[in-house]
């Protein structure tokens, strides 16, 4: 199976902020946002810049979207997209949606992690 990869044309930033009621969507509206809520935190990861008021910031990454529809039963596919990545020294951040997930590497990793993919047969870079 190839695995198409869209890649996200902004950098991001992933926040932890104090509540719920810091975050303004208006703020973090982009090409990706992603709110999770956990009964000790709340993180959001979004275009960097968005969040004023926050806890701890971690900035600078730039993201891959899994083209498509996955299916829940799918088995293995983020090991098999990190592997090469872990082989490299490249740090990663992984989120997930009900559709597809997306990965995320520090921004003075990503055409590195561009051109990994690009000579890998088990990827496609989708522009």
């Amino acid at each position: 199976m190839i695995i198409e990869l869209i890649p996200l044309s902004e950098t991001y930033s992933i926040y932890k902020v104090l509540s719920a009621n810091d975050i303004l969507k208006k703020q973090i509206y982009g090409e990706f946002f992603s709110i999770s809520i956990s009964d000790d935190e709340v993180s959001v990861v979004c275009k960097s810049g968005a969040i004023k008021k926050y806890v701890k910031c971690e900035p600078d990454w730039m993201g891959f979207r899994i083209k498509g529809v996955l299916n829940f039963a799918l088995v293995g596919i983020i090991h098999q997209i990190t592997k090469p990545l872990k082989e490299n020294d490249i740090t990663v951040f992984v989120t997930s949606t009900y559709n597809t997930d997306y990965i995320f590497v520090k921004a003075n990793r990503f055409e590195q992690s561009k051109a990994i993919f690009k000579n890998d047969k088990n990827f496609k870079i989708v522009d």
